[in-house]
């Protein structure tokens, strides 16, 4: 593991860099999430030969947890822009899986120079009432610190007896700072409605992951992929995962990543192999 000093904050952000051809694949983590849970992505068959860099955004996994930092999508954007110049790197290809797509569409929408291909995985295009965020969002933060984020984590570990998923992004998320998840959830629910605006006027390619078992209970599912495509945006979908297909599915995620970079024009809705 590496680590940067970023001065603005007064924190370290730490990251991995495994070697490989450019540009680089930058692997974005979701609400709560880590590095470590995209480390099996990243050393995937289908994207051998790629360099991958995979960070702990402010607040998450290793790196600092400020509290002089306002954990936005925007600020965040900043930080692996900063990492991106530090490392000389002229263009990437951004993964973002949920949050961390939030974090991706930002990145693009801010400088588009930096992002050869933009691919996201389940980014949250709207926040239903049910959605983790929301929850988060709607409580004070000194309330959530203090009390809601050992609630969250039992709810959490409630829901992971006998789920292996939900069992290894628990073990991310109980290291996440209270302050960070909640600052995040409470920027999310006000950047989400420029979100797929965003997505949609960027120019590069584009591409929109699924999980399989996501689109089976997205109501909204046919809708949402006929707008993305209207906009150019291909969608895909990676077998036998739900909204984590980093920990169902990590050859699955791959390969989608893999058919994203390997095909720029848009395509028709179809499942990964």
């Amino acid at each position: 593991m590496e680590t940067l000093w970023l001065p603005g904050p007064a924190a370290y952000l730490r990251y991995l860099d495994r070697p490989g051809a450019d540009p680089p694949l930058v692997f974005l983590h979701c609400l709560g999430g880590a590095l470590t849970g995209y480390v099996q992505t990243a050393c995937q068959q289908e994207l051998a030969g790629r360099r991958a860099i995979l960070l702990d955004l402010l607040g998450y996994g290793c790196s600092d947890r400020p509290q002089r930092f306002g954990y936005t999508l925007a600020e965040q954007a900043g930080t692996v822009a900063t990492l991106l110049d530090h490392l000389g790197i002229a263009r990437a290809v951004i993964v973002g899986h949920s949050m961390g797509g939030s974090v991706a569409i930002g990145l693009a929408a801010q400088h588009p120079e930096l992002v050869t291909n933009l691919i996201v995985a389940e980014p949250p295009l709207e926040l239903r009432e049910e959605s983790a965020s929301r929850m988060i969002a709607a409580q004070e933060e000194t309330s959530f610190v203090g009390e809601g984020f050992v609630a969250f984590l039992a709810s959490l570990r409630a829901a992971a007896a006998g789920d292996t998923t939900l069992a290894t992004f628990l073990g991310m998320f109980q290291i996440a700072a209270p302050h960070a998840v909640h600052r995040t959830a409470v920027n999310m629910m006000a950047a989400t409605p420029t979100l797929f605006d965003h997505l949609a006027r960027f120019g590069g390619p584009r591409t929109y992951i699924w999980g399989e078992r996501t689109l089976a209970e997205e109501p909204r599912a046919a809708q949402l992929i006929a707008r993305l495509e209207a906009a150019g945006v291909n969608c895909v979908a990676v077998p036998g995962a739900g909204h984590h297909p980093n920990l169902d599915n990590p050859a699955g995620l791959a390969g989608a990543i893999a058919a994203a970079l390997e095909s720029p024009a848009p395509l028709a809705y179809r499942s990964a192999k």
